[in-house]
């Protein structure tokens, strides 16, 4: 895991202490670039329980931010993997943005 990885990995694990109450992670939310939408939404709903429902803006919030950042560096992390060395340009994202394979730039 490269040092990007990690911090958003860190990043996303504060966000869910912070917001939804979930003090241990999960295997699973461990492995966070291995998830789908539906399986993410679906572990944070099981680590909080019956007595933490998510409201349907937690659900909301929760989709959004898998969109945000789970969502591209799973994108970049297949691509990786698919052509070693190289990054790619994501689709949708702006050329000259800096990928987070190994800070290369997109081209």
């Amino acid at each position: 895991m490269t040092s990007r990885q990690e911090q958003m990995q860190r990043t996303l694990l504060d966000w869910l202490r912070v917001e939804y109450a979930i003090e241990k992670p999960s295997n699973k939310l461990l492995a966070v670039a291995e998830l789908d939408s539906g399986t993410w939404v679906g572990e944070v709903k099981r680590l909080r329980g019956k007595k933490l429902p998510l409201t349907a803006a937690g659900v909301h919030a929760l989709r959004a931010e898998y969109t945000r950042r789970i969502e591209p560096a799973r994108t970049l992390a297949a691509a990786h993997l698919a052509a070693p060395g190289m990054c790619r340009r994501v689709e949708g994202q702006p050329l000259g943005v800096v990928c987070s394979c190994d800070s290369v730039i997109c081209i």
